[in-house]
């Protein structure tokens, strides 16, 4: 279960948020919280200390080092996205021993780096044509793939269809050594493929929202899902969807997507009835997404979700005693952390936002509680699980480390940033959504410069956190590599392990 860009802070944040903090002791744990082993990972890529998400992702289903913008392979000479020497995924290799089955359930894009990065062997994690096809026809007959939840139909729908992202130019055809060496489809420039349909045709049970998926996951043997265009709406519009309050998920498009507890419940319905067992991913996506943005209410809310997600996965474990949990991150995002709470109201914050130029003296030094001033935020969480509101009397407040320039008044927004992998991103109504940190919360004037160029948050090269339970799971203690996961993870699966420490 990887939590996209998930630190430290990012989990701390989430717990209290959602569970509180008296007399100084959190009033209950997260879910990842009450794994009983807990270790520190080291996440540089093979060519740089700062990873991206796919080499991020793939040292985790390979135990090797990827370059950044790399999945599944070594780095060649060539500038072909496919051609390059290729490593065997775990998917791959339990599948080939053991006949297990694989799934992957992601927020994102399909396409996107860490889902990719368990099946799909590219140089160019954004050749996007190809890694879906590559799905296909490859990793449902060399990994078993057996279910596929996320965002990302852009890429199944033929180029004639509006709102496809389908090209030649992000496609693949392998050359004849590679083709014949691992036994797969050479590929072909296949635009107006119709992917969905080869997918059903294949056997898979197709669910395009939240109600086909409850429909039809407990009856199917495979299961694709998507959800979205491209990206899924992040847990806190989707939440406003269904309590009504917000407009986001309708100016998307997709009013009815699932939230990954419900991905999880119905990929583990489904791969738990393969008898020889299974690999799955889960990744909470848009811890990153929205950090890069930094969004602070999207990104605590994404990690509420996964959290529930987890859940769900060590109530699965803890019924299967055979099987090993994993949470960790492929990297941290934004280098976010909690700076301290507001000392003022909701009422009294937003006239400050709202007051042209309070900027330092009216929004960091009047608001900003650090130390004792900071108190114990408290949020009303609602019997969904997530909060009443993200604007509560002095609330939790996030500063960050990696951030580009942006204004800050501290309230929740009620859109998100523009997102560009989005077909319809420049027309309405998403076309009139902020495009960068210092298109929104301006009024206020109170501008941070940012410590890196551009319009976003990067990723940092800080250690993250990796909780384990089950099977296997002792072994995870200790700061190690990220390619160290792998090792850990495969010997718990397939030698087993003693419960002493002393044997990690």
């Amino acid at each position: 279960m990887i939590g996209d860009g998930m630190g430290i802070a990012h989990r701390t944040a989430a717990r209290f948020v959602v569970n509180g903090v008296s007399q100084g002791k959190a009033l209950a744990p997260l879910a990842m919280d009450t794994f009983p082993i807990t270790g520190l990972v080291q996440t540089c890529s093979l060519n740089s200390i700062v990873t991206d998400s796919a080499p991020g992702a793939s040292c985790y289903s390979t135990g090797n080092k990827n370059n950044n913008n790399q999945e599944g392979v070594f780095p060649d000479d060539t500038t072909d996205a496919f051609d390059n020497p290729r490593t065997e995924y775990l998917g791959e290799y339990l599948a080939r021993t053991q006949g297990k089955s694989l799934g992957i359930v992601t927020t994102a894009d399909v396409f996107d780096a860490t889902p990719a990065a368990w099946a799909v062997h590219t140089a160019n994690r954004g050749a996007g044509t190809g890694i879906a096809d590559q799905y296909l026809d490859e990793s449902v007959a060399k990994a078993n793939l057996t279910v596929l939840l996320g965002g990302g139909r852009k890429w199944f729908l033929p180029a004639t269809t509006a709102g496809s992202a389908r090209a030649n130019g992000s496609d693949y055809i392998l050359p004849d050594e590679l083709a014949a060496g691992w036994s797969i489809a050479p590929g072909k420039l296949d635009a107006t493929r119709d992917l969905i349909t080869d997918f059903q045709t294949a056997g898979f049970t197709y669910a395009a929202n939240s109600t086909q998926l409850k429909a039809t996951a407990a009856g199917a043997t495979k299961l694709l899902g998507l959800f979205a265009l491209s990206n899924m709406n992040v847990a806190l519009d989707k939440i406003d969807g269904r309590r009504g309050s917000g407009s986001v998920v309708a100016d998307y498009g997709f009013p009815d997507q699932p939230m990954l507890d419900e991905n999880t419940d119905a990929a583990l319905s489904v791969l738990s009835k393969n008898p020889n067992g299974f690999v799955v991913m889960i990744e909470g996506a848009s811890i990153d997404k929205q950090a890069h943005n930094m969004d602070s209410e999207r990104w605590i809310l994404e990690t509420l979700e996964f959290d529930r997600a987890i859940a769900r996965a060590k109530a699965f474990a803890a019924a299967n005693p055979d099987t090993l949990v994993i949470i960790t991150a492929d990297h941290e995002c934004s280098g976010a952390n909690i700076i301290g709470a507001s000392v003022v109201t909701t009422a009294s914050l937003a006239t400050r936002a709202t007051t042209a130029n309070s900027g330092v003296a009216g929004l960091r030094d009047q608001v900003v509680g650090t130390y004792d001033l900071a108190g114990f935020p408290v949020y009303n969480i609602l019997g969904d699980g997530y909060p009443s509101t993200t604007n509560p009397d002095r609330k939790l407040l996030i500063g960050y480390a990696a951030n580009s320039d942006r204004y800050e008044d501290w309230f929740g927004n009620t859109r998100p940033l523009r997102d560009t992998q989005q077909p319809f991103n420049g027309t309405a109504p998403l076309n009139t959504y902020p495009s960068d940190p210092t298109q929104r919360d301006t009024v206020g004037g109170y501008f941070i410069a940012g410590q890196v160029p551009g319009s976003s948050a990067v990723h940092t090269a800080s250690d993250i956190p990796l909780s384990a339970y089950g099977r296997g799971a002792v072994a995870f203690t200790g700061a190690m590599d990220n390619t160290d996961v792998f090792f850990k993870m495969m010997r718990g699966v397939l030698v087993g392990t003693t419960t002493t420490l002393s044997e990690r």
